[in-house]
């Protein structure tokens, strides 16, 4: 299994209770190849430039984590940081770097900074339940429109947003959908009958949720046994190259 959206750090209401070894012993346990994490100072701090850089670091000591670094496109982004093989995703925290997706001048220097990078974007809609939303979806509609050659993932939405999510991101093709905060009575079963398997990816939010909660919903799915590898793991293979 391939975990496309994991933290290092604390967040306001939710403190992190595991040290890094203690997570991924946790991943480990439960059958968890890789994780993709940021550092959640880099989301809430105006600057993302510390967080970005512990999160290089660890990914090149551990070989179980890849990094995700935060890009606030009012900001310079630190190059030196991107080169690294271990860094597969860019994330965004619109709400905390104080700029929206869709104000012409900053999405037009994202969509920029993910050409130059060729990484695929990940927009957490929220951090954790704890946590305000950040972006409209909507307003992720109308980028991934603009942008249609750009791979977008997006994650942090509930049964709240589940038919807003379905209804306005479903049929892009370039958009995927993280289920880490999804907890809807057959919400796997609902995308894939919406979608398809092939724009669904697996990830847990761990420090802040149990990974075995994710697991299961795909695992305990009614979907075949093809879709569930889909999720767990093929899709991320093929859009975030981990191998």
């Amino acid at each position: 299994m391939i975990d496309v959206s994991s933290y290092i750090g604390s967040l306001p209401k939710r403190s992190c209770r595991l040290t890094l070894e203690e997570m991924i012993a946790l991943a480990k346990r439960h059958g968890i190849k890789y994780m993709v994490v940021s550092h959640t100072s880099s989301h809430l701090s105006r600057s993302p430039l510390y967080g970005n850089k512990v999160v290089a670091e660890i990914s090149r000591k551990y070989r179980e984590l890849y990094a995700a670094i935060v890009v606030n496109p009012s900001l310079l982004i630190d190059k030196s940081i991107v080169s690294s093989d271990k860094i597969r995703v860019i994330r965004v925290s619109p709400l905390y770097h104080g700029y929206s997706l869709v104000n012409e001048k900053y999405s037009k220097k994202l969509a920029e900074i993910i050409v130059e990078t060729e990484l695929p974007l990940h927009i957490p809609l929220r951090l954790h339940f704890t946590e305000p939303y950040q972006v409209k979806v909507l307003d992720v509609r109308e980028f991934a429109l603009k942008n249609r050659d750009l791979g977008i993932i997006v994650g942090g939405f509930n049964y709240d947003l589940l038919l807003e999510v379905i209804s306005f991101l479903g049929n892009l093709d370039n958009v995927y959908l993280e289920i880490s905060l999804l907890q809807s009575y057959r919400g796997v079963e609902t995308l894939v009958d919406v979608m398809g398997a092939d724009r669904i990816l697996f990830g847990t939010n761990m420090p802040f949720s149990y990974p075995l909660a994710s697991i299961l919903k795909v695992t305990k799915a009614e979907i075949s046994e093809k879709f569930k590898r889909m999720i767990l793991e093929e899709n991320a293979k093929k859009l975030i190259g981990i191998n």
